[in-house]
């Protein structure tokens, strides 16, 4: 083996909680594809920087497998075996994880990709091999996306939910009970909705003074 051992080089990759990924996954599908976007930029980036990380490789091929472009996948894999092709235990762990996620080096013997959930158990892999603060500057990105929509069409409970919870993961208590508060008056006119607004803002902790 020449290859150094890239997975010990690698420090240790930072933490996202089980509370912040189910916010990004209670987020509209169009962000949630957006989020994924970025994350596979920003893989690409760190391939070119160090070419010889395994476990940026195996995260690319498992991410554009989840996205739904077998062809970006299967060229993954043919140039990680490439990069490690003096690294046989390290080529074969790759081909192996491949392999297991339906992804071959040729395109043409694959099945075409179905549905699948935008989010995924995978997803929260490739985020948590991202900085920190690119973790954070995601998933703020997408929650103010969110807020943002809802100024447009406020007329979505749901939606308001899911901005007040979000709010709260992010560690945002006042922006949450302002969120809450512009989901009541929305809804003033219509008592069990902000009666369930207020109950369910209630459970995350967010109450009005």
């Amino acid at each position: 083996k020449t290859g150094r051992d890239v997975s010990a080089a690698m420090p240790p990759a930072p933490a996202i909680s089980q509370e912040e990924m189910a916010a990004v996954k209670a987020l509209p599908a169009e962000d949630q594809k957006a989020m994924i976007k970025g994350m596979i930029a920003k893989l690409a980036a760190r391939l070119e920087a160090n070419p010889r990380d395994r476990d940026g490789w195996a995260m690319m091929i498992r991410s554009l497998k989840v996205k739904g472009d077998i062809a970006g996948a299967a060229d993954a894999l043919k140039k990680a075996t490439e990069v490690f092709a003096d690294d046989p235990v390290t080529r074969a762990q790759i081909t192996d994880l491949a392999k297991s996620l339906g992804v071959a080096a040729d395109v043409s013997s694959q099945v075409p990709a179905t549905s699948a959930p935008v989010i995924t158990e995978e997803d929260v892999a490739t985020v948590k091999a991202l900085p920190a603060g690119d973790q954070q500057a995601m998933i703020r990105g997408m929650v103010d996306n969110l807020a943002a929509k809802l100024a447009q069409s406020p007329r979505d409970s749901e939606g308001w939910l899911r901005l007040i919870r979000s709010r709260m993961v992010l560690n945002q208590p006042d922006l949450a009970r302002e969120a809450l508060k512009k989901a009541l008056a929305e809804f003033a006119g219509d008592p069990a909705a902000s009666n369930q607004i207020a109950a369910s803002a209630r459970q995350f902790g967010v109450v009005l003074e």
